[in-house]
């Protein structure tokens, strides 16, 4: 099963493209987007892969508490490296530093300098070994 969750500053909002996205799923049950912070989730006991995209101060750290509760196998996330550069990402920062030492994560992450992108903030793709 599929987990995303899309935050901003508690206001929900969900990208047009990405539910045109999620609409090419092969099986469309098996995909769920959530658009309520994962702490309000008490309906949900797994989920296979999580996208944490949000506020990246306390909430990237509570989303991968929660992500890690579901027992999920791929956790992805973004502003991973943008920290201390941009002062509110060090949830997300410090989010990803706890899976990329723990032993049982795997780590394939891009956050080179890129003219023009904003790709140093670090994007991180996360599975359980």
């Amino acid at each position: 099963h599929l987990s995303i969750r899309r935050q901003r500053q508690m206001c929900i909002e969900t990208a047009p493209e990405l539910r045109r996205v999620l609409a090419f799923a092969n099986d469309p049950n098996k995909v769920t987007l959530h658009t309520t912070p994962s702490w309000d989730l008490t309906t949900i006991s797994s989920a296979d892969f999580v996208f944490i995209d949000g506020d990246h101060r306390w909430p990237a750290l509570a989303d991968t508490l929660r992500a890690l509760a579901w027992g999920a196998k791929v956790i992805c996330m973004h502003d991973t490296q943008a920290f201390p550069r941009l002062k509110d990402c060090w949830g997300s920062w410090n989010a990803a530093k706890l899976l990329r030492q723990h032993p049982d994560w795997k780590c394939t992450e891009d956050a080179i300098d890129r003219d023009s992108e904003k790709t140093f903030r670090g994007f991180a793709v996360f599975r359980r070994k």
